[in-house]
Protein backbone atom coordinates (compact mmCIF):
# COMPACT_ATOMS: atom_id res chain seq x y z
CA UNK A 1 0.00 0.00 0.00
CA UNK A 2 1.15 3.48 -1.19
CA UNK A 3 2.11 6.40 2.08
CA UNK A 4 -0.58 8.82 2.05
CA UNK A 5 0.28 11.71 0.36
CA UNK A 6 -1.20 14.12 2.78
CA UNK A 7 -0.08 12.94 6.34
CA UNK A 8 3.59 12.00 8.06
CA UNK A 9 2.90 8.52 9.85
CA UNK A 10 -0.98 8.86 9.75
CA UNK A 11 -0.68 12.75 11.88
CA UNK A 12 -1.22 15.59 9.68
CA UNK A 13 0.03 19.04 11.22
CA UNK A 14 -1.59 22.59 10.89
CA UNK A 15 -0.56 26.14 12.30
CA UNK A 16 -2.89 28.42 14.00
CA UNK A 17 -1.79 31.86 13.38
CA UNK A 18 -2.95 34.87 15.29
CA UNK A 19 -4.35 37.50 12.24
CA UNK A 20 -3.34 40.10 14.59
CA UNK A 21 0.41 39.08 15.72
CA UNK A 22 0.17 39.40 19.47
CA UNK A 23 0.27 35.81 19.98
CA UNK A 24 2.95 32.87 18.51
CA UNK A 25 2.27 30.65 16.23
CA UNK A 26 1.02 27.38 17.40
CA UNK A 27 1.91 23.81 16.04
CA UNK A 28 -0.57 21.29 16.45
CA UNK A 29 -0.93 17.45 14.72
CA UNK A 30 -4.26 15.84 14.35
CA UNK A 31 -5.62 12.16 12.76
CA UNK A 32 -5.34 12.59 9.35
CA UNK A 33 -8.77 11.42 7.79
CA UNK A 34 -8.25 10.88 4.73
CA UNK A 35 -5.98 7.57 5.36
CA UNK A 36 -7.42 7.05 9.01
CA UNK A 37 -4.58 7.84 11.07
CA UNK A 38 -2.80 4.62 9.25
CA UNK A 39 -0.44 6.42 7.22
CA UNK A 40 -1.18 4.47 4.06
CA UNK A 41 -3.43 4.88 1.33
CA UNK A 42 -5.29 2.67 -1.42
CA UNK A 43 -3.45 3.55 -4.75
CA UNK A 44 -6.33 4.35 -6.19
CA UNK A 45 -6.35 7.70 -3.73
CA UNK A 46 -3.22 8.63 -4.54
CA UNK A 47 -3.83 8.44 -8.43
CA UNK A 48 -7.20 10.54 -7.73
CA UNK A 49 -5.07 12.85 -5.58
CA UNK A 50 -2.01 13.35 -8.27
CA UNK A 51 -5.07 14.14 -10.69
CA UNK A 52 -6.34 16.97 -8.58
CA UNK A 53 -2.76 18.48 -8.01
CA UNK A 54 -2.42 18.55 -11.66
CA UNK A 55 -5.43 20.80 -12.47
CA UNK A 56 -4.03 23.47 -10.89
CA UNK A 57 -2.08 26.54 -12.16
CA UNK A 58 1.90 27.04 -11.45
CA UNK A 59 2.21 30.02 -13.45
CA UNK A 60 1.95 32.37 -10.77
CA UNK A 61 0.10 34.96 -12.83
CA UNK A 62 -1.39 38.19 -11.78
CA UNK A 63 -5.07 37.58 -10.89
CA UNK A 64 -6.16 39.89 -13.81
CA UNK A 65 -4.78 37.03 -16.20
CA UNK A 66 -7.87 34.51 -15.96
CA UNK A 67 -11.15 33.78 -16.99
CA UNK A 68 -13.98 33.31 -14.98
CA UNK A 69 -16.86 30.25 -15.33
CA UNK A 70 -19.77 30.54 -13.45
CA UNK A 71 -21.38 26.90 -12.03
CA UNK A 72 -22.35 24.55 -14.62
CA UNK A 73 -20.11 26.41 -17.40
CA UNK A 74 -17.08 24.03 -17.74
CA UNK A 75 -17.16 20.41 -18.41
CA UNK A 76 -14.41 19.62 -16.16
CA UNK A 77 -15.72 21.50 -12.72
CA UNK A 78 -19.12 22.26 -11.80
CA UNK A 79 -18.06 25.04 -9.14
CA UNK A 80 -17.51 28.21 -10.61
CA UNK A 81 -13.82 29.55 -10.61
CA UNK A 82 -11.22 30.97 -12.20
CA UNK A 83 -9.20 29.39 -14.84
CA UNK A 84 -5.19 30.68 -16.26
CA UNK A 85 -5.35 32.51 -19.62
CA UNK A 86 -2.26 31.35 -19.92
CA UNK A 87 -2.23 27.56 -19.23
CA UNK A 88 -5.97 26.66 -18.71
CA UNK A 89 -5.65 25.28 -15.35
CA UNK A 90 -7.67 26.78 -11.99
CA UNK A 91 -6.01 29.17 -10.45
CA UNK A 92 -9.31 29.23 -7.65
CA UNK A 93 -12.40 27.73 -6.78
CA UNK A 94 -15.49 29.49 -5.25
Amino acid sequence: MPKCPLCEDGKMKYTSVDLFGDKPEEVFYANCSFCGATGVVEPSFVDAYNEQLRMWCECSQPSENVDFYDDGIHPDLWKHHYRCKRCGKVTQIG
